[in-house]
């Protein structure tokens, strides 16, 4: 069932409160250590060296998308977050178009 006016503009308006929220500032602070792990390996597949998975890290689809962004945008901090904040916008707009 599609969502009506009022539900799709409220849901809209929760999303880019979402986007902004997770976006703004998003390069100012220091990584911590999961996020330094995170870039590193995204950072090493984007310099050709192949993925060995570890069950103690996250599976490889995060760190081939960070790797993706580093090539199209620069290795930064605030893109190295990219991936994550995205997903968490994108978590906000599935559970907006629930019922």
């Amino acid at each position: 069932m599609a969502l009506g006016r009022t539900a799709a503009l409220r849901v809209g308006s929760f999303v880019l409160v979402a986007a902004l929220v997770r976006t703004v500032g998003l390069g100012d602070r220091p990584m911590h250590h999961d996020e330094s792990l995170d870039a590193w390996f995204s950072w090493s597949i984007g310099n050709g060296e192949p993925y060995q998975y570890d069950p103690v890290y996250h599976g490889p689809l995060r760190f081939y998308l960070t790797a993706f962004l580093y090539d199209l945008f620069g290795t930064t901090e605030a893109i190295a977050r990219t991936t994550a904040a995205a997903a968490g916008v994108a978590v906000v707009a599935l559970i907006g178009t629930t019922r």
